[in-house]
């Protein structure tokens, strides 16, 4: 029997995932090296409820040292934990019969399911705060349309305020699925780099362009401060123009009455963040700038340090996870830093051409 867990364990050896064999006396029989690195090597032998505490994992062991085949119950999710972060695992077990591989016990497998399980949490966040964000203006919509169908109003003044609301809130849902769409296609070609060149001085100033009338009516000034009159890289021009369209909306919106916007646009030979050629964008406005405790969080969808001013500037919530999936596509980097009454400053770094 000694032999046959031996012959047993060093080919359970060769399987990356952890794996374990628990005898029909509950006692562990034998661990594969993957499983000795996550729970300790001196498990052997001694009852599986002490490294599976949980109650699921526990039934699911149980149930295949049973003889129960069916996944409802012997398979599960387990969950360690530790100082930086849990680790999620698909737990597994399968009956073993005398007859096959010489004693009775099971075999219980785990695969490290941490990033599916962390992108499905993602996924159902963002459906679910997706639809939080649509039933605000919807319902407003619905409201004033039904006010307005009814004749409810006091006299033409009132009729128009009704009416402004609804084209906002119609605005605002417009914009708001539109930056959907638009996160949405970045993430599905992310793996995917662009192949095309494009002149980076150039799209930085096509993305001022298109936001004069903002930059008019909320008094800003945008300056451009001496740089290459050609930067050109491997890019896909229309997301760097929504990178940085989204920068610089987000700096005339919620700057101060008069604020001013400063772009520099460099080339660094040798950048220390990628060891290669580098185009360098600092946007850096004069605003009221923030607690630098939400840099952390400022790119996560739907993520907002004051949700009623970004109610207030008709703000999505998804422009800087827009501007991050676009610079993770062109392998770039967005450098943030600001401070309470001393405006902010979004850097970002695209990597030159090889």
């Amino acid at each position: 029997m000694t032999n046959l867990i031996e012959f047993a364990e060093g080919i359970l050896n060769g399987i990356p995932n952890p794996v374990l064999v628990v005898g029909q006396d509950h006692q562990l029989l034998a661990l594969n090296a993957s499983a000795r690195s996550l729970f300790g090597n001196r498990l052997t032998n001694l009852s599986f409820e002490v490294v599976f505490r949980q109650p699921e994992p526990r039934k699911c062991v149980l149930a295949a040292l049973n003889g129960e085949s069916d996944l409802k119950s012997t398979e599960c999710r387990l969950v360690l934990a530790d100082e930086v972060s849990d680790t999620v695992f698909r737990l597994t077990a399968k009956p073993l019969a005398s007859e096959s591989c010489g004693f009775d016990g099971a075999l219980v497998s785990l695969a490290d399911i941490s990033e599916f399980d962390k992108n499905e949490r993602m996924r159902r966040d963002f459906i679910t705060n997706l639809s939080h964000e649509l039933r605000s203006p919807i319902t407003s919509i619905a409201g004033f349309v039904e006010m307005l169908r009814k004749g409810d109003w006091e006299n033409e003044i009132a009729r128009t305020r009704y009416l402004d609301i609804v084209a906002s809130e119609s605005s605002r849902m417009t914009k708001l699925l539109s930056d959907f769409l638009a996160l949405s296609s970045i993430e599905s070609r992310e793996k995917i780099r662009p192949t095309s060149h494009v002149d980076l001085a150039e799209i930085v100033r096509e993305s001022a362009a298109s936001l004069l009338r903002l930059e008019k009516t909320k008094g800003a000034r945008i300056r451009f401060k001496p740089g290459p009159e050609n930067c050109r890289i491997v890019g896909d021009g229309d997301q760097l123009r929504q990178v940085f369209g989204n920068i610089l909306e987000n700096a005339i919106k919620y700057g101060s009455e008069g604020n001013r916007i400063d772009i520099a646009i460099s080339w660094q030979d040798s950048s220390p963040e990628f060891a290669k050629p580098a185009a360098r964008i600092e946007i850096a406005d004069c605003g009221e700038g923030f607690d630098p405790v939400h840099i952390p969080r400022l790119t996560e969808r739907f993520f907002r340090i004051d949700r009623a001013r970004n109610r207030e500037t008709e703000g999505t919530g998804l422009g800087l996870a827009i501007v991050k999936h676009a610079l993770n596509r062109h392998g770039g980097k967005l450098l943030i830093e600001s401070a309470p009454g001393a405006g902010s400053k979004f850097t970002v770094l695209l990597p030159g051409n090889e």
